[in-house]
């Protein structure tokens, strides 16, 4: 082993000597090397607060953009929070300290407050239908605040637990300010204790995630831990039903100076299945299709009339009329019917027409609706082309 070390030192010796003997040729200047620009003003968070065994990167903003002199970092209790070379910080405990950071001379300081988390959740599935979902959750702290949300699973496929939270939490601060006019408070929106909690206005067979975190209402923060579990809605047994959409007439009254003008029209169903029917003016442009016209129509009425029966208080059996108030001239109007028992159980069935009101040469009339193509031509009133057709598509 001496042998070994002593061939060493003498090598190095060697070089050393070499090195230092040859002044003819100096070392040349290392042409990679990079100035070092100097920090002129450094930022950072003022005030940060975490829970336990959480983490956050400090935001530090230093002039001029292009300055390379490096940052240190340093956590003045590291009992409580921790601080790395990066500027990321993690939460040890419960309390207060002071982390900086150090460009030469210059110094910022951020102050962390760590505090426990509020509640630790447990969801259980209590029950599921077509469209309805009863979760049960378990708070670890009675007492503890927390928050509830649901989403189609296919929507919050591939997100992360701290951008779900940051997503649901943003919603609800925005929901409660919102609301703060009226003198509503976070709490108001907030859950405590054991609770079976509803999901509704869903659609059947379909998976969704449920969420849950906790809240601490002093300093106003989301716990960075998520209870979620998924379940999938029943599915719908699906009708053969068919529906003949029809209008049936038109009926004008008069009140002093005011005129109300009804059409009337009939949905006649195959057999005695549940049903929906229902329309809107310029259906396409507002909802797209006939089905997310009807998806819409179940989530409005399941959401703003939950307490009247929701889209349950639309269902119809056996023939049903339906009537379209003062019509304006050129509006067109889309009539649709479903099938419904906890969710849509055939395709929509559609009537579709235009309006026109009276002339002085026409009376009041439905035209049935015909999609303009703009490659066909118009022949012009009154010409004759028995021999000539105009083909579109």
């Amino acid at each position: 082993m001496k042998k070994f070390l002593g061939i060493i030192s003498v090598a190095v010796l060697f070089m050393a000597t070499l090195s230092s003997c040859d002044g003819n040729n100096p070392t040349p200047p290392d042409d990679n090397q990079v100035d070092t620009i100097q920090v002129q003003t450094i930022k950072t968070d003022k005030k940060i607060t975490l829970f336990v065994d959480s983490t956050y990167q400090i935001k530090v903003t230093v002039t001029p953009e292009d300055a390379n002199e490096p940052l240190v970092w340093s956590s003045d209790n590291s009992n409580v929070a921790t601080v790395d070379q990066q500027g990321i910080v993690t939460a040890i405990s419960d309390g207060e300290c002071n982390v900086s950071v150090q460009a030469g001379s210059l110094t910022a300081a951020t102050k962390v407050t760590v505090i426990n988390n509020p509640v630790t959740l447990e969801l259980e599935l209590y029950s599921v239908e077509q469209k309805k979902c009863t979760v049960t959750v378990t708070p670890s702290n009675e007492n503890g605040y927390y928050y509830c949300g649901y989403a189609p699973a296919d929507e919050v496929s591939g997100m992360s637990d701290e951008a779900i939270i940051d997503a649901l939490f943003k919603n609800l601060l925005q929901i409660a300010e919102q609301y703060a006019a009226y003198g509503a408070k976070l709490t108001d929106f907030l859950q405590s204790g054991t609770k079976n909690l509803i999901a509704s206005g869903l659609t059947a067979n379909t998976t969704y995630e449920m969420f849950a975190f906790g809240i601490d209402t002093e300093y106003n923060v989301a716990s960075p831990k998520l209870a979620r579990m998924s379940f999938k809605t029943a599915e719908v047994e699906m009708s053969d039903m068919t529906i003949e959409i029809k209008y049936d007439s038109t009926s004008v009254t008069t009140s002093g100076t005011t005129t109300e003008t009804k059409l009337w029209f009939s949905a006649t169903p195959s057999n005695d299945d549940p049903y929906i029917f229902n329309g809107a003016i310029d259906l396409e442009e507002e909802f797209g299709t006939a089905q997310e016209f009807l998806d819409y129509l179940e989530y409005y009425y399941d959401t703003q009339y939950a307490s009247y029966g929701g889209i349950e208080a639309l269902i119809k059996t056996g023939a049903s009329t339906m009537t379209a108030k003062n019509p304006e001239d050129g509006a067109v109007y889309t009539l649709v019917a479903a099938g419904y028992k906890g969710g849509w159980t055939t395709e929509p069935f559609t009537f579709k027409y235009e309006y026109k009101a009276a002339t002085e040469s026409m009376p009041a009339r439905l035209v049935p609706y015909v999609e303009k193509l703009d490659n066909c031509v118009e022949l012009k009133k009154f010409e004759r082309r028995p021999f000539i057709r105009t083909a579109c598509y």
